[in-house]
């Protein structure tokens, strides 16, 4: 039993140093300018816009922390004379919800939303500024009687661009926000989460590790040191006093 226990301690050890290690690897490496982003794009107005292919050096849509992300996406709408509102979410850190309105002269709307899943956002980030570049790109004299003023698209409906759902997930590269929720997959009425935190047959295995693991106890967001490395230890206490089954049924 102790040596089981032993080689599975010394297994943990290396799995959590070898993610350690790709984490800090992967987030020190330098954005590169010979990266380029090829993509086709739909305009409006322009015939051979299914076939039309636009390049952009990587490092001027890819981000490599939230507040770089909210920056040069505030920027550029703001150097479109975009409609924007910014939308606390986490007052204490400065983590805001920031939304793009480009009104169209079609009916219908569009929404495109980034970093539902806080650590995916910079993906999504990188697609908004993308068209948002294109977009500056096509109709750069869009508007020359009014500068700084943005009219409607033609042939094109109302585009609403809601950057960073998730800021605080994505300021820490964490799928879950500020609460420790998955806003993809906790989307409970009141009476369903009662249900399921008291009626469910898994409930009583779920308590068990609810403050403990699966939900931060504390109002404010985890420190880095505990999103890295802190989470990573409690697993390994709760798997050790409760038991793999007992965690993977409340999984």
């Amino acid at each position: 039993m102790l040596g089981t226990l032993f080689h599975f301690c010394n297994a943990l050890v290396v799995i959590m140093a070898i993610a350690i290690g790709m984490r800090v690897y992967l987030f020190s490496q330098p954005c590169s300018s010979d990266e380029i982003v090829e993509l086709p794009m739909a305009v409006p107005g322009d015939a051979q816009s299914t076939t039309t292919s636009y390049s952009i050096p990587a490092c001027q849509v890819f981000s490599e922390s939230y507040e770089q992300a909210r920056s040069v996406f505030r920027a550029q709408a703001k150097s479109l004379g975009l409609p924007t509102w910014s939308l606390p979410i986490v007052p204490q850190d400065d983590y805001t919800t920031d939304i793009a309105v480009l009104p169209g002269d079609q009916d219908g709307l569009v929404i495109h939303t980034s970093g539902t899943h806080g650590v995916e956002g910079y993906a999504g980030s990188a697609i908004q500024l993308t068209f948002l570049q294109q977009i500056a790109s096509q109709y750069a004299n869009n508007n020359n009687d009014k500068p700084g003023e943005w009219k409607p698209l033609a042939g094109m409906p109302t585009v609403i661009l809601v950057h960073a759902v998730n800021p605080s997930g994505m300021a820490l590269y964490r799928r879950t926000n500020e609460h420790n929720v998955d806003l993809n997959r906790n989307a409970l009425t009141n009476q369903e989460l009662e249900s399921l935190t008291t009626t469910h047959v898994n409930h009583e295995n779920y308590r068990r590790f609810d403050d403990e693991l699966f939900n931060y106890p504390h109002e404010r967001p985890p420190s880095k040191f505990y999103s890295y490395f802190g989470i990573w230890c409690k697993a390994a206490s709760k798997l050790l006093s409760e038991g793999y089954l007992t965690l993977k049924a409340a999984m």
